[in-house]
């Protein structure tokens, strides 16, 4: 099945990726530990059949560890073309039932890095690589949340789905305080 085009029963599209950017002069600060523990639990993309699953994720890098996991009953392979700065190329064979321990890719610019499966040629996935946690990716109905959005600050509102592989701003906002979670839908319609 191809997963590029994954829409929902009420039209929402899965695996858009949405961000929030601050303005051009600025950068997120620093989180504090409280919040940061919330990003040391591994992400899991599994390869339960000859498909990733889930096709898109996104990881706070160096903070968020990525878990591959092959619980099909044939081996599976995970190519991760993260590039130099990202900790470089990742290949590795896994057999049934087991999985990769944690992978921790490294900071940097944002990124969108290709995954793929060398034994099934045409299994691909995508890891998108943040240097802050404010970014979701959209559920199989096209819902997402972003939690700790810093207030009173303009923010731009940006996404990228793999169809057009680059990100599009869609929309500008400013939380307030007691207004700090980001929920929206992405849908086809």
């Amino acid at each position: 099945m191809d997963q590029l085009w994954t829409i929902g029963k009420d039209g929402g599209v899965a695996y858009v990726i949405i961000a929030l950017a601050p303005p051009a002069d600025k950068i997120f600060e620093k989180l504090d530990d409280n919040l940061l523990e919330a990003y040391k639990h591994p992400v899991v993309m599994d390869q339960p059949f000859c498909q990733f699953v889930p096709h898109v994720v996104a990881l706070y890098a160096e903070y968020q560890p990525l878990i591959a996991r092959n619980s099909a009953k044939i081996n599976h392979n995970v190519k991760i073309d993260a590039g130099a700065e990202r900790g470089g190329t990742k290949d590795f064979v896994i057999p049934p039932g087991r999985g990769s321990g944690e992978i921790l890719l490294t900071g940097g610019r944002e990124a969108v890095i290709d995954v793929s499966c060398a034994i099934h040629t045409w299994m691909y996935a995508r890891i998108a690589l943040f240097n802050h946690p404010y970014f979701a990716v959209t559920d199989k109905d096209g819902k997402f949340e972003i939690k700790n959005v810093p207030i009173d600050t303009e923010l731009s509102v940006n996404i990228w789905h793999e169809s057009t592989n680059k990100k599009v701003e869609v929309r500008k906002l400013t939380a307030k305080k007691g207004d700090n979670e980001l929920k929206l839908e992405i849908g086809a319609k």
